[in-house]
This record gives structure tokens, sequence and C-alpha cells, in this order.
């Protein structure tokens, strides 16, 4: 396996999937080779993101065996949560709150899926047994609320954070002036978003046009949904990307991000004020954060 190859975790065969588990959680093959790169190149800091089942945090432990500082950078909650979104089912989830990750068995939490389920439990007591995050000097977290449930998470251990927004270029987006009669929601289609939610209250603004914009599992539920309802006033365009996104955007009278799990930092809420768009946010994660 090359060095910065991901394991084939995802594969359709299961022999593959049963391969790629070990490495995925953690990879000591790379961390020999990782561990020779930094000894080439001595920095003076390493800056860790998005370690998990691509790199493993072996990448953790070669910069702590040749004492080099490390930098973490978090976006969500897979240091605390062997799901990574402390949601599963419809709900929010704190059960594996004091290292219980026994729990994410109990809850089938992972894409339900039993094996799955059972993969990301023994990654979690793996990393807690080798006190992979103890091996930070600092983290990074794109919102407030990421900190304070990490330190809810961490109750017997203090930590060194600072928070990082996410980079946004709004420089690129030039507001049109013009708020059209819609609102609008893009994003992925899934039952942590909350767009059930959306397509409930549409139902209720007497015909006022809801454009949702994505694609994903939900898709075709939210579809029956809102025939069931009579949301005749929710329209579904499907996935769009770049200006043909920008063009139903940038005339938005308003956005919608009505997430039920605590999302840190939506993207689309920088691109919405990029645009001049108000944004209507649900009451979860960093999303108060960024909308007052």
């Amino acid at each position: 396996m090359a060095l910065f190859d991901a394991p084939a975790y995802d594969s359709a065969s299961r022999i593959d999937q049963i391969r790629s588990l070990a490495p995925s959680i953690y990879d000591a093959a790379k961390q020999r080779s990782i561990k020779a790169l930094l000894e080439s190149y001595r920095p003076d800091l390493l800056h860790i993101f998005a370690m998990n089942v691509h790199l493993s945090p072996a990448v953790v432990m070669a910069g702590w065996e040749l004492n080099i500082p490390i930098v973490g950078t978090f976006n969500d909650y897979k240091h605390i949560c062997p799901n990574y979104k402390l949601f599963h089912h419809g709900q929010i989830c704190y059960d594996c709150k004091g290292q219980r990750f026994w729990k994410a068995i109990r809850n089938n939490c992972c894409k339900e899926n039993v094996l799955l389920s059972a993969a990301s439990m023994v990654e979690a007591y793996v990393h807690k047994w080798m006190h992979v995050y103890d091996r930070f000097d600092h983290f990074t977290f794109s919102s407030n609320f990421l900190a304070e449930i990490t330190g809810e998470f961490w109750q017997n251990r203090s930590f060194s954070w600072s928070q990082l927004l996410n980079p946004f270029d709004s420089r690129s987006h030039t507001a049109s002036g013009v708020y059209a009669p819609y609102g609008l929601y893009f994003g992925r289609l899934v039952d942590e978003k909350g767009v059930d939610r959306l397509v409930r209250a549409a139902r209720m603004i007497n015909g006022f046009p809801i454009k949702i914009v994505g694609d994903g599992p939900d898709f075709e539920p939210l579809q029956r949904l809102a025939a069931d309802l009579g949301a005749t006033n929710v329209e579904f365009l499907g996935p769009r990307w770049g200006d043909s996104l920008n063009e139903i955007l940038a005339d938005a009278r308003f956005v919608v991000v009505p997430s039920v799990w605590h999302e840190n930092f939506p993207y689309v809420i920088n691109q919405s004020f990029a645009l001049a768009r108000p944004v209507i946010g649900a009451k979860r994660g960093g999303i108060p954060e960024l909308v007052r």
C-alpha cells in the first residue's frame, strides 16, 4: 500500500473490508513512513487534519515520538463519538460520554450497520488505549460549541484550544440586489439536515415557494412527504453546482439551514452571506455563532 492510499473500507468485498479494518484504525506502516519523512524534514510544527481512516492516528504517534509539537484541527466529533455526528436515528446522542463507546453497537449508530458500528467502537477504544488525543499540544475547532462539548466529554483532562473558522473566499461572490419571492435550502438530503421540518413548515406559509436544491438518500422520501402534506409550494430541483446553484442562490429571499444535529460550521451560511442572503438557522451546534 502506498503511503497515502486510503484503506478499501467502503469496498463491496467483505474480504477487502476486513483487510482494511486494521490499517484504518491504526497503520503502523504509515507511522514508519511518516516518521522517516518527518526525520528528513524536521518541521517546527505538525498540523494534522482529517487523520481518521485514511492516514490513521499513526501520523500523530510519528510526530509525538520525534517531540514535534502537534496541532490538530477538528471539524466534527470523531474524537468523542464513534459515528462522528453525536446523532443517530433522528436524535441527538451523548451516550458515549465517559468513553462508553460500546454503546455504538447497542445503538447501531454508524450508518445503521452493526459491523461498521462494531469497527467504530473498536477504533475508539484503541485510540483511547493509545492516548492518541493526549499527544496533541493544541486543538483548533471551527466553533466554540465544538470546544465546549469536547470539554464535557473530556471532563477529567484539560486541553489547549483556539477557534479557527473555516476559510471561505467571499470576494469571489457578488450580491445581486434582487430578493425574489422564494426561500431556499441547498445541501445534502439526509436525516440530520432536518429538511423534513422545512417541508412541514412550508405547508403553513400560504403557498410561498420553497426551493430545495440537493440530492441524497432522503430525496424521494421528502418528495413523498411534500405530496402527502399537500405542500405544493415545495419545489425539488435536484443537485446543482457552480453557476447553476449561484443563479438560484443569488436571488433567494432567504436561505434556511434547518439542521437537527449539532452542525459546526455549515459552508452554506458563508456562501449565502457572500451573496447578501439572510439565513434562518436552527439553534444547533455552531449555527447560532454564525447567524445573529
